[in-house]
């Protein structure tokens, strides 16, 4: 009788351990440490992958520098830019620049140091991610310590048109930008055809975009 009710409860024992392992299924198991770290670096990658350069909302600090020359054959005259330049992108590939440069103008009679105020609209017509190609257009206004071109004003209005591109240097998304561009120096007759010796030159450029 002893040994009956001994057998009874090993058997017990034993269905009460065997039969939840038996029930579980081969896809119920917990994922072993190997495959755990491989999921935590998917999740990571994926939480810590940058936004593609050129979404919309995507903010930046330019500063860009370069030099540009006079295209008229009876003006000789260099212009030395310093520009600080924030930008946005209000649409996918599509920004705004609102920029604040520098000027030194090296021209016949008195050179000049201005300031201009301004901005740009920039299309990236291609975005390859870690370069783009970009067209763009703005305008500003130049205010100068002298007459610009000489003869002119102490203050006029500066369009211009050009192309350029950039390209990724870091992973943290700062970009080299760089370009050519067409600008115009022009007072609109505001005194006169006779104080309006308008200037179109043609300016070279380039720097780094910081994103934000």
């Amino acid at each position: 009788m002893l040994l009956a009710m001994r057998m009874a409860l090993i058997s017990t024992c034993v269905a009460l351990i065997t039969v939840p392992a038996l029930g579980q299924s081969v896809d119920e198991q917990p994922p072993t440490p190997e495959a755990r770290l491989s999921l935590d670096r998917d999740f990571e990658t994926e939480a810590t992958s940058p936004e593609p350069f050129g979404a919309k909302g995507q903010e930046s600090l330019a500063i860009t520098s370069g030099i540009g020359f006079s295209l008229e054959s009876d003006q000789d005259a260099t212009d030395v830019p310093l520009n600080f330049a924030y930008s946005r992108f209000l649409a996918d590939d599509f920004e705004i620049q609102l920029g604040l440069t520098l000027w030194g103008h090296f021209q016949d009679g008195d050179d000049a140091a201005g300031i201009s105020p301004g901005f740009d609209l920039r299309w990236h017509f291609v975005n390859r991610e870690v370069w783009t190609l970009y067209a763009d257009a703005g305008i500003g206004v130049l205010f100068t310590t002298d007459d610009v071109p000489d003869r002119g004003t102490s203050f006029n209005f500066m369009p211009r048109l050009g192309v350029g591109g950039t390209l990724r240097l870091t992973d943290d998304g700062l970009r080299l930008v760089g370009g050519i561009r067409w600008h115009h120096i022009s007072n609109a007759r505001i005194e006169g055809d006779e104080r309006n010796p308008d200037r179109d030159g043609i300016l070279f450029y380039g720097g780094v975009m910081i994103p934000f």
